[in-house]
């Protein structure tokens, strides 16, 4: 059975701004469900289901990941987003950080949270937003009306933003790395990417009551382990071994596939058979 809360609806139909986060199941009961944008990061479809850099936008206004938030068509779509939370600071991470900051900007008292571990920020300060590679926009807010925050948080930290609490989970990357757990109240969802094999994120995850779903990488195949070791990433072969750790029978969607070998991890995907697993495709939406 599904861990929903639920309420009897009678039988007039649901406008268009109730749907937005909201599912009716066949008994005509309402629920609440999280709503996930993988964000494409391609200018064109020629290679479809590839994924160049990682974001995902939930319920339309918290970004996990902004390597790509800032390349949506739509620019009143990117001003719907009011907090980011950065996993690190890796380039296919936060590319696309500036030209949404830029997107989004107008004067007036709202702003922007950024949200990641204080080595992500001081990275943000020193090497992109330094004048050189993007204007410091940092110092700018300070100095005029703000539009951007730094929000610093710390592993376990819980943070709320939109109708969300977002908490930071410990993973092992080559520089300080957070993986993501979201929660709306009715569920949680996991986002775990960039890391090498960690028994700690399987004992989290186990211990979330209402799990449903996660998104977790699987960089390289498995023949290039040794390089996924070097660069700690997982291969599928590592994927699975992790997954068979996780209690949860839920939806487990491979994301960070690296371009250069989508076809072969997905043909090794393929001969793996893992329950629930789906492969990450960018501009779907998912509910939970």
């Amino acid at each position: 059975m599904l861990d929903r809360q639920a309420i009897r609806r009678g039988p007039s139909p649901v406008d268009t701004e109730q749907r937005h986060r909201r599912g009716i199941d066949s008994f005509g009961l309402e629920y609440v469900t999280m709503k996930i944008n993988l964000v494409g990061s391609a200018v064109d479809s020629a290679f479809p289901g590839q994924q160049f850099a990682a974001s995902y936008v939930i319920n339309g206004c918290v970004a996990i990941d902004a390597g790509s938030i800032g390349f949506q068509s739509s620019v009143d779509t990117q001003r719907k987003i009011r907090d980011v939370f950065l996993s690190h600071g890796h380039m296919d991470h936060i590319a696309s950080l500036p030209m949404f900051l830029d997107n989004v900007y107008q004067p007036g008292p709202d702003f922007i949270r950024i949200h990641a571990l204080p080595e992500t920020l001081d990275s943000l300060r020193k090497d992109l937003f330094n004048d050189r590679i993007w204007p410091d926009l940092v110092r700018i807010s300070q100095e005029e009306s703000p539009f951007i925050k730094l929000c610093p948080i710390q592993i376990g930290d819980t943070v709320a933003a939109g109708d969300l609490r977002v908490t930071a989970i410990a993973l092992d990357h080559v520089v300080p790395t957070i993986g993501f757990i979201a929660s709306d109240g009715s569920g949680s969802v996991a986002f775990v990417s960039d890391t090498a094999p960690l028994d700690a994120i399987w004992h989290i995850l186990n211990g979330i009551p209402d799990l449903k779903a996660l998104f977790l990488e699987a960089a390289f195949p498995t023949r290039m382990a040794w390089l996924a070791l070097k660069a700690k990433h997982l291969t599928p072969t590592l994927f699975v071994q992790g997954c068979q750790k996780l209690q949860h029978r839920i939806p487990i969607i491979a994301v960070h596939i690296k371009p250069a070998f989508y076809d072969e991890i997905l043909s090794e995907f393929a001969t793996l058979k893992i329950p629930g697993l789906q492969i990450g495709s960018p501009d779907v939406r998912y509910e939970f």
